[in-house]
């Protein structure tokens, strides 16, 4: 347990008081969290185990998307429902910076931020509502 009053406060949940007043460890109480405590750490374990599997696929999977990238000179780029995040800056930065990117976005917000990050990559760039996909699909 941590020394500060949240610490504090979870190792009281453990004692009662004696019929003299002091306060005791309630085994009871004790062993319940242990076992809870051990559960959860063990599914915690499985859960990482389980994403870790899932990274190395999709690892393996991700280097050929960008292997593909770099191998292709593309005239031109469709972007559509993707946040353009960080964790994705190796697909981006593997496709060729003098294609056009048509991004299609959603809201006024996600323009403003999108188009940023389209500026950063150095990429040539088009910004589109999706509600023009709606309405021809009508």
């Amino acid at each position: 347990f941590s020394k500060d009053k949240h610490g504090l406060v979870d190792m009281m949940t453990y004692y009662t008081e004696d019929m003299e007043g002091h306060l005791v460890e309630d085994h009871f109480i004790r062993r319940f969290f242990d076992e809870v405590s051990a559960a959860a750490s063990e599914k915690e374990k499985e859960l990482f185990g389980l994403l870790d599997v899932k990274s190395k696929d999709s690892l393996s999977y991700r280097q050929e998307v960008i292997e593909q990238l770099q191998s292709k000179h593309y005239d031109r780029v469709y972007i559509i429902g993707h946040s353009l995040g960080v964790a994705d800056q190796a697909v981006f930065d593997a496709i060729n910076k003098d294609a056009e990117v048509i991004y299609f976005y959603h809201s006024k917000n996600e323009y403003t931020e999108r188009q940023q990050v389209l500026i950063k990559l150095g990429m040539k760039h088009e910004m589109i509502s999706d509600q023009c996909l709606y309405q021809k699909n009508k």
